[in-house]
């Protein structure tokens, strides 16, 4: 959190009382929204600080005087908790608030304990406000008040206490101040003031939810109707919300989190019955509640619309393949008298297609068939274990970090103003272990101060040497092992290294020049950028290493090659304005008044590092850069490429290795021209693009050809056909090769006659693919398309169905196909005899 520094005493706070309101996205219980009163995807915490100011009695009296005076809750209805061994807090409570004793909960560390159980950190215990929403809402238990987990009593205010520092061996060790750290819940607390049955009927709420219901034409159960409607506009404040503040759909981090609500959405708008897509109309709405507070949403509409409507295009898609893939799953089931849809196979769905575990019960149900929710539950329980696993491997991996920068304090980076210094080790660790002395091998240094730049911010570490009186090690990196604590990945050269000892820290000068000609262009990129497509191309990711750089940015389709070369064109204008290159220090709020570029997800403290590049680009950094743009030398984009739903990486080269790229890109066309025989590029590039002609001219010709086959057999099928009560019926297997084209063929032969009935099968060694086409005025007696397939498809072994007028299907017997059309025929013959 950005407080923690001045919490645990590492970092002197600006100011000792500070209040904030927080937007927040949470998805730990992202199944609970619609179901319990409470639960939110994003929500606004309001929260109010004190860095060893007031303390826990001004805080509880306060908080109270609040709720009652100025909120006007009746006081009847506060019921107050406190941790069970604070006998402190309870004496407020009781005594000084007047809080009848049995309205005081005393729990345990689990529910009024803040801080780390299983790391180091600032820690302490709680007290928390609650609400009764009253017994209708309650569990109906005698015993029932909070901690319980039934609706009735809702938390709205939690008060932390942090004076305690959690080490280590699992010890306490008192804080240099005490502290308060308090979170409110703003939608819960309206909920209370406007005396509204659920979280989801708030005044904020009531135009999404009035706009769902109005787009939905299933008429559910209205109780299953609410959950659903509440799913939709809650998920879509959390997708407006993150979409503005600079996320897009992924299949990672806070990616993943943004694309499961925005697929959650879909999916519960599919069981209201909103066939269209939908998601794009909601942000609007979202904008209009919240633009008062939040006035960068309405200038992020359009490209908030364009990251909705993309992403659900491509979810349908996905939906496509991921029904594909259950329909092979339900046919399995059916074909060996399984009842329900494998764990394995539902994982699978969810896992590989992001198809939410809802959507795969309500398709098996419609099919009579369950799924093994429990194998599923186990499925997902490891998959949850995998990745605790992983955060536990990495907590254990910085935890002995965390506890040396609480003792020794953060390293002195010195390394803006010199690529050498003098340090002294502090400590030396191999495997994460501490040592007394490195003779060999890898091992990881931490000194006093340091020239070495640790990687953050997409710029790589430095490299180069540390030397002693007994021994020298290469630096093969340096990263953050720890907040402000600078770890150097070291080599063992000669001789030893050991804690205490004095070295010289040298970092490679060249490479680091390097570093800084491609973290320099990054800012040139991001300017030019936003000159060529717009200001939504922000940056939400980069890669700076020794001339190459990675630039990711949001951009909802392809740079062209004409604007991919302005972009170049103007970053190369800068490099040959030699422009200034400056750093200065100001407030995190002066920076950003003054136009300075924050990125999202980083972290700022109270003051900032600003990197003006001539008068054009100011951004928040703490990389290494120029002095002046000319020592880039040559920029040159080298690639783009799509890194998710609306994400586009750049790749480019500056200085030598642009040069090189160039000259790579001459020596490939040089052989191109060389290959097709030309004299010249020039001539080269005509010869290609005749080729290219020629070939497609050659591709049209077989296609016409393949369309004059298809007439040619659609012919002798129509010639074939029988007539049954003046409709044409035409039930016939074709080639193989057909298989690709089988609807349209199925549509050309329907086409010859106004009533008729069409069914085609093509079988090759795999499958069977069956199409069938009904006329309307034939279906409109009786006879269906769906209807056909599916009965043909289940007599061949597979599956298939569709609309009355057309339908397909397929099946796994090939060797049953001509027994089945026989039987198909004569079933098609009894049906329009018997409805004449």
């Amino acid at each position: 959190m950005p407080f923690r520094g001045y919490i645990e005493g590492t970092a002197q706070p600006t100011h000792r009382r500070v209040t904030t309101c927080q937007r927040c996205v949470r998805d730990k219980d992202t199944d609970q929204v619609g179901i319990r009163i409470r639960y939110l995807t994003f929500f606004e915490m309001l929260g109010n600080f004190s860095f060893g100011d007031y303390y826990k009695r001004e805080s509880m009296l306060w908080g109270w005087e609040f709720l009652t005076q100025v909120m006007k809750f009746p006081v009847e209805r506060l019921w107050g908790t406190v941790y069970e061994k604070d006998d402190e807090g309870v004496a407020i409570w009781e005594r000084e608030i007047g809080m009848p004793g049995q309205r005081v909960v005393p729990l345990g560390m689990d529910n009024n304990w803040w801080g780390p159980l299983a790391e180091v950190g600032a820690c302490g215990p709680c007290a928390e406000f609650y609400y009764d929403l009253g017994p209708e809402l309650g569990c109906g238990r005698a015993g029932c008040k909070p901690g319980c987990e039934c609706d009735r009593f809702l938390e709205i205010w939690n008060m932390v206490f942090t004076e305690f520092y959690r080490n280590a061996d699992g010890s306490f060790s008192p804080l240099a101040s005490k502290n308060i750290d308090t979170g409110m819940g703003l939608e819960r607390t309206a909920l209370c003031a406007q005396d509204k049955p659920t979280v989801y009927a708030i005044d904020v709420f009531t135009p999404l939810v009035e706009a769902v219901a109005s787009m939905a034409s299933r008429r559910e159960e209205p109780e299953r109707a609410k959950v659903h409607t509440a799913v939709v506009a809650d998920h879509a404040r959390a997708y407006t919300m993150m979409i503005a503040d600079g996320m897009l759909p992924g299949n990672e981090g806070r990616g993943y989190v943004l694309r499961r609500f925005m697929r959650r959405a879909m999916v519960a708008g599919r069981r209201l019955g909103i066939e269209k897509p939908f998601l794009a109309e909601l942000p609007p709405l979202v904008a209009d509640a919240l633009c008062d507070f939040y006035p960068q949403l309405k200038p992020a509409l359009d490209h908030i619309v364009r990251a909705c409507r993309l992403e659900e295009e491509r979810f349908r898609e996905v939906l496509e393949t991921g029904w594909n893939a259950l329909r092979e799953e339900i046919d399995h089931c059916r074909r060996n008298g399984e009842r329900a849809v494998s764990a394995e196979v539902a994982f699978r769905l969810h896992d590989t297609y992001g198809f939410p575990i809802e959507l795969t019960q309500e398709m098996a149900a419609e099919e009579g068939l369950g799924v093994d929710e429990a194998g599923f539950a186990r499925a997902m329980e490891g998959q949850r274990a995998r990745s605790r696993q992983a955060t536990v491997v990495t907590a254990l991996g910085e935890k002995g970090y965390g506890d040396f920068l609480q003792r020794h304090g953060k390293t002195e980076f010195v390394g803006y103003e010199s690529l050498a210094a003098e340090a002294r080790i502090l400590a030396v660790f191999r495997e994460g272990e501490p040592t007394e002395r490195a003779t060999e091998g890898e091992v990881d240094i931490v000194l006093d101060r340091t020239p070495f730049y640790a990687e953050a911010g997409g710029q790589v570490g430095d490299t180069g040497l540390l030397t002693g009186s007994e021994g020298q090690a290469r630096v093969t990196g340096a990263f953050y092992g720890a907040e402000a604590l600078v770890v150097h990945r070291c080599a063992l050269d000669r001789g030893s290294l050991r804690p205490g000892e004095q070295v010289t820290a040298c970092v490679d000068e060249a490479r680091r020049q390097a570093i800084r000609r491609a973290h320099t262009a990054t800012h040139l990129l991001h300017h030019a950028l936003h000159q060529v497509l717009g200001k939504h191309a922000v940056q939400s990711g980069s890669l700076v290493e020794p001339d190459l750089l990675r630039f990711d940015f949001s951009h909802q389709q392809a740079v062209s090659a004409e604007q991919l070369r302005q972009i170049e064109a103007l970053v190369n204008g800068r490099v040959r304005e030699d422009a200034p290159v400056s750093v200065r220090r100001a407030s995190l709020q002066q920076a950003k008044a003054e136009g300075a570029m924050a990125l999202f997800g980083e972290k700022y403290g109270e003051v900032v590092r600003v990197v003006e590049v001539g008068g054009f680009s100011q951004e928040l950094c703490g990389g290494t850069h120029l002095s002046r743009t000319g020592e880039i030398g040559l920029f040159h984009i080298v690639g783009q490429e799509s890194v998710g739903a609306g994400l586009r990486r750049v790749a480019a080269v500056t200085g030598q290795a642009a040069m090189e790229a160039v000259w790579q890109a001459e020596d490939t066309i040089d052989r191109i021209a060389k290959a097709v025989g030309a004299g010249s590029r020039e001539e080269g590039a005509a010869k290609v693009e005749a080729l290219l002609a020629a070939l497609k001219d050659a591709q049209q010709e077989v296609a016409r050809c393949r369309e004059r086959l298809a007439g040619m057999l659609a012919a002798q099928l129509v010639e074939r056909a029988e007539t049954v009560d003046g409709v044409q019926v035409i039930v016939e297997a074709v080639p193989a090769s057909e298989k690709a084209v089988l609807a349209e063929l199925c549509d050309a032969v329907g086409s010859h006659s106004k009533e008729a009935v069409v069914l085609l099968a093509a079988a090759d060694a795999e499958e069977v693919a069956l199409a069938c086409k009904v006329s309307q005025a034939t279906a409109k007696r009786g006879l269906s398309a769906g209807d056909l397939v599916r009965e043909a498809a289940q007599a061949l072994g597979g599956k298939g169905g569709g609309k009355p007028t057309f339908a397909r299907g397929r099946g796994t017997e090939a060797a049953k196909v001509n027994e089945v059309l026989r039987q198909m025929r004569e079933r098609i013959r009894q049906g329009l005899a018997g409805r004449t």
